[in-house]
């Protein structure tokens, strides 16, 4: 009871008014936004393939793209325009790596911060009396800065890729007999 009643005598508001308060509450948040959108994200799209001579025959190929964003796994065996021989459709692209380094960085921002956070509000007196704590504090700051700048830019180009990999044309430049004697059309929802 006695280790109790001192944290919360120590407790102390006033460090989310002070600049080591409000840069760990942007970390929070931060960490926060960069799982819940790329862990979130996810998309479907629909090629039609209409057989030559017969506009009813319609093969739709329906994929989903999610959160871990491994395309070369959604390869898939579709019959086409009556075909005695099913036509493997298939993606490429790996983009796994780059997202899970930018969740990881986020999430590990998000714990940290945390952390930081009942450092500060609970054992206050400690933090102000000891010099390491701001000085480590500091370089957990920049050490996060840096992890921040290196996960979007690879996340930003693995975005870039992933645009192209799923793009139209490309996608029936990788699976060319699709395109031979139909006629294909896309949907993306």
């Amino acid at each position: 009871m006695g280790i109790k009643r001192v944290c919360i005598q120590n407790q102390n508001n006033q460090h989310f008014i002070l600049t080591e308060g409000l840069i760990h509450i942007v970390q929070f948040i931060f960490g926060i936004c960069a799982f819940a959108t790329t862990t979130s994200f996810s998309t479907t799209y629909e090629i039609d393939v209409a057989c030559s001579g017969n506009e009813t025959n319609k093969t739709p190929i329906t994929t989903s793209i999610y959160y871990p964003f491994r395309l070369g796994e959604s390869s898939r065996s579709v019959t086409l325009c009556d075909e005695a021989e099913p036509y493997l459709f298939y993606l490429m692209g790996d983009f796994h790596s780059d997202s899970g380094f930018y969740v990881t960085v986020g999430v590990l921002a998000f714990l940290y911060s945390l952390a930081a956070l009942g450092v500060y509000i609970f054992l206050g007196p400690i933090y102000e009396n000891n010099s390491n704590f701001p000085v480590g504090d500091c370089a957990m700051h920049v050490v996060f800065a840096v992890l921040f700048l290196a996960g979007s830019s690879a996340w930003a180009n693995s975005v870039t890729s992933l645009r192209y990999a799923t793009d139209f044309n490309f996608i029936k430049d990788i699976n060319d007999g699709v395109g031979d004697n139909e006629e294909i059309c896309a949907s993306f929802r």
